[in-house]
């Protein structure tokens, strides 16, 4: 196709459709249109399908103006070339890459150094001990910590984020977390039975009373508050299932010679 084709869809998210573009992952302008994209704020990450020749834009689930997002979207598009993809600060990272040529951009945070990092990988840590802690007991919530110690990682250690995303015991949550700002259905509803099973056999077993009582409740009720106020996206949400809603061409000549 000569020209990009936009696509907005009603779960928050954008669709692009531009074979010359995202057939070619090492391609200079390919880089640059991933930083500009990440420049709006609203964008948390970008799924690039390099056999299809396609991106999709995930917009922040609480994002309610995506009309306007995706014209300030196109219009970064549309400025003129610059050198922003010769910088050193790269305002995103590789969170997934799988064979079948699909690769998932996430949004990253600003990296730090000196002693900042070595204050951040400290804190890394920290959130990543009590995560374990509350795997193992119900005294502590478990997702918040572990978003935290990705947040510290990415800052810190991009290794030991990586890892994070490997593991088996955080790696989808975390996964969905830098994907959509948001949790899958089924995640949900394991960490319920979860709650539920744990603060059970708590209270079953251990009888907490007096002073212990009512921090039990205040930790249970506010690890079941996160969850729920967590943002919901349906599982398996994937590129290829994506529908078309509304299309909006792109049709500028000058943007066309950029790319």
């Amino acid at each position: 196709m000569p020209y990009p084709q936009i696509a907005m869809q009603q779960n928050r998210t954008i669709r692009i459709d531009y074979p010359r573009l995202f057939s070619d992952l090492e391609y200079g302008p390919f880089r640059e249109f991933l930083i500009r994209g990440f420049e709006v704020q609203e964008v948390v990450s970008m799924e690039v399908d390099r056999l299809a020749g396609s991106a999709v834009v995930h917009l922040h689930p609480r994002c309610a103006a995506v009309l306007e997002v995706l014209m300030r979207l196109a219009g970064k598009y549309e400025e003129t070339p610059t050198q922003v993809f010769t910088s050193s600060c790269c305002p995103y990272f590789v969170l997934q890459q799988e064979a079948d040529g699909r690769t998932i951009y996430s949004r990253a945070p600003e990296t730090v150094s000196g002693i900042r990092r070595l204050l951040y990988g400290g804190l890394g840590l920290m959130c990543f001990g009590l995560s374990i802690v509350g795997v193992m007991t119900p005294l502590l919530p478990t997702t918040p910590f572990v978003i935290l110690c990705s947040y510290f990682a990415l800052r810190s250690s991009p290794e030991l984020n990586s890892r994070l995303l490997r593991s088996n015991l955080f790696g989808r949550i975390l996964t969905d977390w830098h994907l959509h700002r948001a949790m899958r259905i089924s995640t949900k509803k394991r960490l319920f039975i979860f709650m539920v099973i744990v603060y059970s056999a708590t209270f079953a077993l251990a009888r907490p009373s007096g002073p212990a009582l009512p921090l039990t409740l205040a930790i249970a009720l506010l690890s079941v508050g996160f969850v729920l106020r967590m943002p919901t996206v349906e599982d398996e949400s994937r590129l290829t299932g994506i529908t078309h809603q509304q299309n909006f061409l792109i049709t500028d000549t000058t943007h066309e010679e950029q790319l």
